[in-house]
């Protein structure tokens, strides 16, 4: 007696190699794909934009900020000091801000030592500013006294005050500096524009400023700073 054969089963059997392969070729496509495009990806980031992506890196990593350096002391040549800087401070606030809070505006006129009115007038016309200076060269004193305050949008801001204290005898050489402690005259200029060296007592020091040039014989008690153009 002839068993039949099973023809289902057989093809079945045939029919699972080729959905195999199948999905295995739908799986590499699909792999390929996205290898392809991590590649395309990193050479669009490493290359056509190189130049923007660093920047921007750099602008979220990179700040500049400004270090204010006081100007050195002048001393003679037995080391009493002839120009010091001291610290002063700023105070800058933000007019909207300290507007909003009225009330603030007395108690910082009388730690300040300013008329309410005129301070007041002096915020409302400067309301569209983000930052105000309202106060220049105070002492650190009264300094801790407005930052105790603890106004909103209120900021001090590091500044130094030259002092010359032989300036009737000095004056005349060492010149002197503006509210921005930039040299004007003398050798405070001339520490911008010239170079600073040592000389004896009885040489001559030449002081430059701007297009004009002057000599002027150094004394006894200052010959130790010397001006070469």
């Amino acid at each position: 007696m002839k068993i039949p054969k099973n023809i289902s089963g057989s093809g079945s059997k045939q029919a699972r190699p080729t959905a195999f392969r199948l999905r295995l070729l739908t799986l590499f496509v699909l792999m390929s794909a996205a290898a392809l495009t991590l590649v395309v990806r990193a050479v669009e980031l490493q290359l056509v934009n190189h130049d923007f992506l660093t920047n921007q890196g750099n602008q979220r990593s990179t700040r500049v900020v400004a270090i204010a350096a006081h100007r050195g002391m002048i001393t003679d040549r037995s080391g009493e000091p002839l120009a010091v800087s001291t610290p002063v401070d700023s105070v800058w606030v933000n007019p909207k801000e300290l507007l909003a809070s009225a009330e603030q505006v007395p108690v910082l006129a009388h730690v300040l030592s300013e008329d309410r009115g005129e301070l007041m007038r002096r915020l409302s016309s400067q309301v569209d500013r983000d930052s105000y200076r309202i106060a220049r060269g105070i002492e650190p004193t009264e300094a801790f006294k407005v930052k105790e305050l603890g106004i909103e949008g209120l900021n001090l801001t590091r500044e130094y005050r030259r002092y010359y204290p032989a300036s009737e005898v000095t004056g005349h050489l060492l010149g002197f500096t503006d509210a921005d402690d930039t040299g004007q005259e003398g050798v405070e200029l001339a520490t911008i524009t010239g170079w600073v060296a040592r000389m004896a007592p009885s040489a001559s020091s030449r002081i430059r400023t701007g297009a004009r040039s002057r000599t002027s014989r150094a004394s006894a008690r200052c010959g130790r700073v010397a001006i070469w153009p």
